[in-house]
């Protein structure tokens, strides 16, 4: 039985996650020169954040297939958002790189972010900070280990 605590944390990490995208496709989609969507945004910034990556690395990276990331790759190309080059040795890995346009929808993305965490932690104590650091630290643990358990029975499963 879940007691009360449970109840409202339960509520605002659904109504957190449900406004948090909300906020980013209201984002994205206010300008018509961004035709992206939230996926190809998180992909975009792990690009960025490496500066280039191959696609194996891009896949390993969010949790995805090779070929699901070549598929969503080749759609940021078309859209101009990224760039592809072989590798010089070895011209089986592609290598992935933003475009110009790709850096400005994750600086806008980045923005978004900044501003969020400025706002929510504007005010707090240092204890409230740490408190709120630890309760999602361990959100987070949970949400890996059970997508962990989740890839590895979806595995099990296809043999």
């Amino acid at each position: 039985m879940r007691d009360e605590f449970s109840e409202k944390l339960n509520r605002e990490i659904d109504e957190a996650y449900r406004l948090i995208t909300e906020v980013e496709e209201a984002m994205l989609h206010s300008s018509k020169r961004l035709n992206v969507s939230i996926r190809e945004v998180h992909l975009l910034e792990k690009v960025a954040d490496s500066g280039r990556m191959s696609i194996s690395e891009l896949a390993a990276a969010e949790g995805i297939t090779t070929s699901s990331t070549t598929t969503a790759v080749n759609k940021l190309a078309r859209k101009g958002f990224v760039e592809k080059s072989r590798d010089e040795r070895d011209g089986r890995i592609v290598y992935v790189s933003l475009t110009k346009e790709g850096r400005f929808i994750d600086k806008l993305h980045r923005r978004f972010h900044r501003s969020m965490t400025y706002d929510v932690s504007q005010g707090l104590t240092e204890e409230e900070k740490e408190a709120l650091l630890k309760g999602l630290e361990r959100l987070n643990g949970f949400l890996k280990n059970r997508a962990e358990r989740q890839n590895r029975l979806g595995k099990r499963d296809k043999k």
